[in-house]
């Protein structure tokens, strides 16, 4: 899914924390995940699928890890804060791939990113939301399996 960036502190986002448990309210997290509606968020197969995965043990707990904040660090809420990650000290080659109907990021925030880290390639799916690699998986994996190739090949390791 996109990641980086200022998240600001959208309706898209309050619904995503707001989830419940209901097929309602997955149906509300998929709404602001997705931009393509039929294929996700007006299928209720779909909808179905993701409330059980949403239910297995352990989901929940790996979902909510990511919101936990050191408690010796003073909280200002984690959403609509500048963004402090410092892009410029990643010294591994990134592909950065991203949305461009997320409504959970900035308009244009993958560019800006990249131009801050000296190896990384950026790519925006205009008619993607948040997760590009569900919406637009089988480019997704053929742009990422052409990234690792052209990364093993610079490195002179030998790629299957």
């Amino acid at each position: 899914a996109s990641g980086g960036g200022f998240a600001p502190d959208s309706d898209a986002r309050k619904q995503l924390l707001a989830y419940d448990g209901s097929d309602e309210s997955m149906r509300g997290i998929l709404d602001g995940l997705f931009f393509n509606k039929t294929n996700w968020v007006d299928n209720p197969d779909y909808i179905a699928r993701r409330q059980e995965f949403a239910k297995l043990p352990g989901a929940w707990e790996c979902t909510a890890a990511a919101r936990f904040k050191a408690p010796f660090i003073e909280s200002k809420g984690q959403f609509g804060q500048p963004d402090a990650t410092p892009y410029e000290d990643i010294e591994v080659p990134v592909l950065l791939i991203a949305g461009g109907q997320d409504p959970l990021r900035m308009p244009g925030y993958a560019p800006e990113i990249a131009t801050r880290m000296p190896d990384s390639e950026v790519h925006v799916y205009e008619d993607s939301g948040h997760c590009p690699h569900i919406e637009k998986s089988f480019e997704f994996n053929a742009m990422a399996i052409k990234f690792l190739r052209k990364v093993h090949a610079r490195l002179g390791v030998e790629a299957v």
